[in-house]
């Protein structure tokens, strides 16, 4: 909905996110969320462990968080704060990058570490 706004609207709409970011406010509302089990695939009903949760925001609120990444983003790049070795979620790089440099390198002794941390916070009690 929000793409198919008129350009008059569309520039309302950066006049208020520019008005939340000069004041470093956001609404209340923008941050509450309608959290949903969803059931996984192939899994007992029965078993909480079976559902993830999905969270409904607002949407104006998505808009505005990737407004203010894409302006992060533009900034580290353009200033080129980021290291040049670093590839994981940056456009025009890959992660696999990292992969081949790792393969080619010269060095007689390559050690990697893979962690799977998906699991890692599941036995923590609130």
């Amino acid at each position: 909905m929000l793409r198919h706004l008129s350009p008059e609207n569309k520039g309302h709409l950066l006049h208020l996110f520019n008005v939340l970011h000069s004041s470093a406010t956001v609404p209340t509302k923008w941050k509450e969320s309608t959290v949903i089990p969803l059931l996984k695939p192939g899994n007992v009903a029965k078993d909480p462990a079976s559902y993830r949760p999905l969270a409904l925001t607002s949407c104006l609120c998505k808009a505005m968080e990737r407004e203010i990444a894409n302006r992060i983003h533009w900034f580290l790049e353009s200033k080129h704060k980021l290291n040049k070795e670093k590839t994981g979620f940056r456009r025009g790089r890959i992660t696999t990058d990292n992969i081949v440099q790792l393969e080619m390198t010269d060095v007689k002794l390559n050690l990697a570490v893979f962690l799977d941390i998906s699991k890692a916070y599941d036995s923590v009690y609130s």
